[in-house]
């Protein structure tokens, strides 16, 4: 009776086990180096941390949580409920380390999960995304990933069963995936989102719901140069709700914004107008906003230039944008975010009156001597 009891229970204990242990990045290497320890092997390095059970985030639970970005310290385990406690987005929970890279390395993850198992999904999508932090080597440190303008390099419909699970490395107990970085990219610091999207593993009583796993490192990317200005994203965007498994959610990879421009400099004035974004006061929050927006001007203002702020400012789609942003973004400091697009909108407006007085005064003038002569 005690022997069968005992089994009874150490036979639950290796069910919840099994359940309960998801996912997690074990490894990183860079162009075929030594393994570096990540997550939950005490001795993470680059990798911010994962949930305390490994688990996912629902798809019902995708818009207005930033459990999306980089995890959450909690996340459901047979129930439907948003993930919370801790986000390893926040500035607060940089890693200690960044991993050194070249424009163009190669960087492989090594996922595990069960024991033996490696990443325990059998079926889903792959995707990895970047987000500059800064020009120093330390910038994604302290590093808002919630800010982060992302933009994305790879995205493979079916990669978990496709690639991910037929490379499995048993001396790390893990799945391996390369990620190959993009050699057009300016050289800084960045922060790697590697998103794995698992279809038909939540039971009825978690909702049915499409796992998303994602998990962040910090890079800096060394050797980059000019780069073209690729379509970029504000995390959570994502929309509730199961995905048609045919798709990827959100652009496709190394998508580049209308004209593909390079990346214009910061702007060194100090008067707002339409070639410099909002003034250097303004809070960082309505820059990365209106630098996001003005990538998407295609949607959201789509009869203007790619470089025409003037116009753009004067589309309702494109200052509901800005504002839902800002909101999403810029907590105490969403007055201040909103002023300054005000006050750079007026700057263009003016500018567009003053513009349209010189073109009258010219077409008098050119009136005039047609009829002198």
């Amino acid at each position: 009776m005690f022997l069968t009891s005992t089994l009874s229970l150490l036979a639950v204990s290796l069910l919840v086990t099994q359940v309960s242990a998801h996912g997690f990045v074990s490894n990183v290497r860079v162009d075929g180096g030594d393994w570096q320890k990540a997550q939950k092997t005490g001795a993470s390095f680059a990798f911010r941390e994962v949930s305390k059970n490994t688990g996912w985030i629902g798809s019902n639970f995708l818009q207005g949580n930033k459990g999306i970005i980089c995890g959450a310290s909690d996340t459901p385990f047979k129930t439907v409920a948003q993930p919370g406690g801790t986000f390893f987005s926040d500035a607060s929970q940089g890693a200690q380390g960044t991993l050194d890279v070249n424009a163009g390395s190669v960087v492989t993850v090594a996922i595990s999960g069960n024991p033996g198992d490696g990443f325990p999904h059998p079926k889903g999508h792959v995707q990895v995304w970047l987000a500059r932090c800064g020009d120093s080597h330390d910038a994604c440190k302290g590093f808002d990933a919630s800010n982060g303008g992302w933009f994305k390099i790879l995205g493979e419909k079916d990669g978990i069963q496709n690639t991910l699970r037929q490379h499995y490395n048993g001396g790390l107990d893990g799945h391996t995936y390369d990620i190959k970085l993009p050699t057009q990219i300016k050289g800084g610091s960045y922060i790697m989102r590697f998103e794995l999207i698992a279809f038909g593993q939540s039971s009825q009583s978690e909702g049915g719901q499409d796992q998303y796993y994602p998990w962040c490192g910090q890079m800096f990317i060394k050797g980059g140069s000019s780069a073209p200005n690729y379509k970029t994203v504000m995390f959570p965007f994502y929309g509730n709700g199961n995905i048609d498994q045919g798709t990827l959610p959100g652009p496709t990879p190394l998508e580049l914004t209308d004209g593909g421009a390079e990346d214009m400099p910061p702007s060194t004035g100090t008067e707002a107008g339409p070639d410099n974004g909002p003034s250097p006061t303004a809070p960082e929050c309505a820059s990365m906003c209106f630098g996001v927006k003005v990538s998407e001007h295609s949607s959201l203002a789509s009869s203007c230039g790619a470089s025409d702020v003037a116009c753009m400012c004067q589309k309702q789609n494109f200052h509901s944008a800005f504002n839902n942003c800002s909101k999403d973004h810029c907590g105490s400091d969403l007055d201040a975010a909103l002023g300054s697009f005000e006050s750079l909108c007026a700057a263009g407006a003016k500018m567009m009156r003053r513009a349209a007085k010189r073109d009258s005064a010219a077409r008098r003038r050119s009136s005039l001597l047609s009829h002198m002569l």
